[in-house]
């Protein structure tokens, strides 16, 4: 699922079936790599605002801040797709 709020958005949010954590995914897309990989856009800003939207949605959903969670990234090149699980830290 999406989830958009007034910090942002996530592409995608699921459970992993392996440990009940929730996981939050960042999809990027390059048509060209003019601007480097596509998973290189997720730098500590993007981070930041992606953990920022992913509090607001366990407010919201009235989640338990020490239940696990998760961070990773899809990075799309042409039909090079690369799941990278645990690209960056949480809170």
């Amino acid at each position: 699922m999406n989830y958009r709020c007034k910090y942002g958005e996530i592409d995608i949010i699921a459970r992993s079936h392996q440990d009940k954590s929730i996981v939050f995914v960042e999809v990027k897309y390059r048509s060209s790599l003019r601007y480097g990989l596509p998973y290189e856009a997720v730098d500590k800003n993007k981070q930041r605002k992606i953990m920022l939207v992913s509090k607001n949605y366990i407010n919201e959903n009235k989640l338990s801040f020490e239940s696990k969670y998760r961070y990773d990234v899809i990075s799309i090149y042409g039909n090079d797709i690369e799941y990278i699980e645990n690209a960056f830290g949480g809170f």
